[in-house]
């Protein structure tokens, strides 16, 4: 039996680890980056079924996120995408649903919730 595929983008490691283990526990097998960069090489090598991209991947651009969202989008358009922020501005939302983003969830989501989104997410 395959296991499903998940892409983590987070710079910071205490969420990667947290998340990652969570999805590791849950079977999935879970390739996990600290930036843009490192997420476009693992896309170029591997499919994924799903990918959680936080928002704010460095310190200098807070939007960096959506730029990955756009890679993924335009490179493997199956992957649906979760949107992880810490930010509600109507603004925000209405971008990341222009850039094809699943589903947004704030930071402060229970793991428990980010992953009944996910299995949504792959029921589709």
């Amino acid at each position: 039996m395959m296991s499903t595929r998940l892409l983590l983008v987070d710079d910071e490691a205490a969420i990667r680890f947290a998340v990652a283990d969570y999805f590791e526990q849950n079977g999935f097998h879970v390739d996990a980056a600290a930036d843009r960069e490192s997420a476009q090489r693992l896309l170029g090598v591997s499919d994924y079924d799903v990918a959680i991209v936080d928002l704010r991947l460095t310190g200098a651009e807070c939007r960096e996120g959506l730029n990955l969202v756009r890679h993924i989008r335009a490179n493997a358009t199956r992957t649906p995408v979760v949107l992880l922020t810490g930010s509600d501005s109507a603004e925000l939302l209405a971008a990341a649903e222009d850039c094809g983003v699943a589903a947004v969830l704030f930071k402060s989501t229970s793991l428990a919730r980010v992953g009944a989104v996910v299995a949504g997410l792959l029921r589709r």
